[in-house]
């Protein structure tokens, strides 16, 4: 179990850099949060904090990684899916929503779509991740 979760937790790490990434670098960047956050900061869109970032990713990878290792033996991969789809809902809904009930300048938009986004990303690593669990 341990083996399991270890791995699990790597290849979530892994999977969330590189779909986080292609996401920012292909459309949201330019179109979701750079122009929300330079509204929003009047003024640079990032205060370059990259460990917050990459602290987050951890974060996200572990409660993957006790997900998928506490029920992978029993899910199918559309299960699998569905569960992480939801987890991933419930912590980006969490966030997006909580912003845009406090600041004033968060826009529904913005909080829609990357709840949307989050919730396909951890469907998608939970997924993935269950696939290569299964295996070890």
């Amino acid at each position: 179990m341990q083996k399991v979760f270890w791995f699990s937790f790597v290849l979530s790490l892994i999977l969330f850099i590189i779909l986080d990434s292609i996401w920012f670098q292909s459309f949201s960047l330019k179109y979701i949060y750079r122009p929300q956050f330079q509204q929003i900061n009047q003024g640079p869109f990032l205060r370059k904090k990259l460990w917050t970032g990459i602290f987050t990713w951890i974060v996200l990878a572990f409660t993957a990684a006790l997900y998928i290792t506490s029920f992978y033996e029993e899910f199918t991969l559309a299960r699998a899916f569905v569960v992480g789809l939801y987890l991933g809902f419930a912590i980006y809904f969490v966030y997006n929503f909580t912003n845009y009930a406090t600041i004033n300048k968060y826009s529904i938009r913005t909080a829609t779509i990357d709840t949307m986004w989050g919730s396909i990303l951890f469907g998608t690593v939970c997924c993935i991740t269950t696939i290569f669990a299964k295996v070890i």
